[in-house]
């Protein structure tokens, strides 16, 4: 897909387990595929009928660019690893690194740990040394963060499981294993805004991919008219989007 605001091209493919995202330019296709290849292994990289789908236009200018690593490396996620493949992006024009899903808590799928914003050091190591060692490769470090959702397998869960947006007299509804926090909730907010900042305040990132992969389902409150809850969550949404944004003016939120 091209990107207009970005002189890009969004290429996307591949299944659950081995997903590659990235924005490159039209003339560097192959050498994207082949860079891949050589961070993963022979064909384990961009496969053919991945990019047939594709139509490249010739006056691509090239502005920014992104990588994302997760979808490669879900459960075996290492420093190491890591910074091979920053290593692999570098020469393709890309700027920016983003550490995706699974640098927190204890995930190792995803049915665990959303909610759970520490660094899972058990993978990554030192977020801030790894921020450092992708700055010195050159390039922008980004990181991945769905702060609306949690997993019953957290702690957080286990400390709070009243803060899930849930039905009492039916059994919850789950999208992608997950459960959606009552936003609408000051201290829900506040625990949000709290940990997200703590890691942006003490890593180099410059990059936060905010994601929400499920929608409000089982909407239903102990506080307030359930036909009040929507409209709650999302002003309560908008004062975490601030209270984290506003303080990171250096910070490209996406």
């Amino acid at each position: 897909k091209y990107l207009q605001g970005r002189g890009a091209y969004r290429v996307h493919g591949g299944g659950f387990a081995g997903t590659v995202q990235a924005f490159v330019p039209a003339d560097s296709v192959e050498a994207f595929r082949e860079n891949m290849e050589k961070a993963l292994g022979k064909g384990k990289g961009v496969r053919d009928e991945s990019l047939d789908i594709f139509r490249f236009q010739q006056d691509c200018a090239h502005k920014y660019g992104l990588k994302t690593t997760i979808q490669i490396t879900y459960a075996s996620l290492f420093s190491d690893v890591i910074i091979e493949m920053a290593k692999a992006v570098k020469g393709l024009g890309i700027d920016t690194f983003v550490l995706d899903d699974g640098w927190f808590g204890h995930r190792d799928s995803d049915n665990s740990s959303l909610g759970d914003w520490f660094v899972y050091e058990k993978k990554v190591g030192s977020l801030r040394t790894l921020a450092e060692e992708i700055n010195r490769k050159g390039l922008v470090f980004g990181l991945w963060f769905e702060p609306e959702m949690v997993n019953e397998d957290s702690k957080l869960f286990e400390e709070h499981p009243d803060w899930a947006i849930k039905s009492d007299i039916k059994e919850k509804s789950y999208g992608r294993n997950q459960l959606v926090l009552d936003l609408s909730r000051t201290e829900v907010q506040d625990y949000i805004i709290e940990n997200v900042n703590y890691i942006l305040d003490n890593n180099n990132i410059e990059y936060v991919k905010w994601d929400m992969n499920r929608h409000i389902s089982d909407v239903s409150s102990n506080y307030y008219h359930a036909g009040e809850l929507p409209h709650r969550y999302m002003i309560g949404l908008y004062r975490v989007l601030r209270e984290i944004i506003y303080t990171h003016p250096n910070v490209y939120f996406e």
